[in-house]
């Protein structure tokens, strides 16, 4: 968590971590989605990198040797690493955060979008989770899935690492902040003078 905070110019110091964050509310998980997740971009790369590579090699075009092959290569060595950095940074920018009040999911990308949806502990009615396939187990990832109060309103979460663990963790704060709300409630009513 301390690399996050790092990475997304959070200061540990400040009383407030993050932009929005309620008195006395506390980041108790940050993350991304699991690494797993690049796997299909990373084989598109290499494929493109080795159609690249065997072009060069056996020079198929007969263009290769010339000036417009080393302006081709360079162009196309450009844009590798231009969708190599593009995806990457967007990978880091989509977040999931649970706080002791609430589940922050945060979906930005480098141009022209930016989402954040807010689920207060007490608005969850039932949490999930799905492990499907070998991988998934192996790995220890898996589908987080939270149902809000309405029947219609629901959340899913893909491929979120320690799925297992952060299903707990989340339980754990959904039935504190319920015990926490029931209380407060019970506390009104006893101080509430009779009419």
């Amino acid at each position: 968590m301390g690399f996050w905070k790092t990475f997304l110019g959070f200061d540990p110091n400040r009383k407030r971590l993050f932009p929005g964050a309620q008195e006395g509310e506390e980041v108790i998980y940050m993350g991304v989605s699991h690494w797993t997740s690049l796997i299909p971009f990373f084989v598109k790369m290499a494929l493109f990198s080795t159609v690249l590579v065997l072009l060069n090699v056996f020079d198929v075009f007969g263009i290769y040797s010339s000036t417009s092959g080393f302006f081709i290569n360079s162009i196309s060595v450009a844009l590798l690493f231009h969708f190599l950095c593009f995806r990457l940074y967007n990978y880091f920018l989509k977040v999931m955060m649970i706080t002791n009040y609430r589940l922050i999911d945060i979906r930005h990308t480098v141009f022209l979008r930016r989402e954040r949806e807010v689920i207060p502990m007490t608005n969850i009615q039932d949490l999930r989770f799905q492990q499907n396939g070998i991988f998934a187990r192996m790995f220890k990832y898996g589908e987080l899935i939270v149902l809000g109060s309405s029947s219609d309103v629901k959340y899913s979460f893909h491929r979120v690492p320690q799925v297992n663990r952060l299903h707990h963790i989340l339980g754990e704060i959904h039935q504190k902040a319920l015990r926490d709300t029931q209380r407060s409630i019970q506390k009104n009513k006893d101080f509430t003078p009779n009419s």
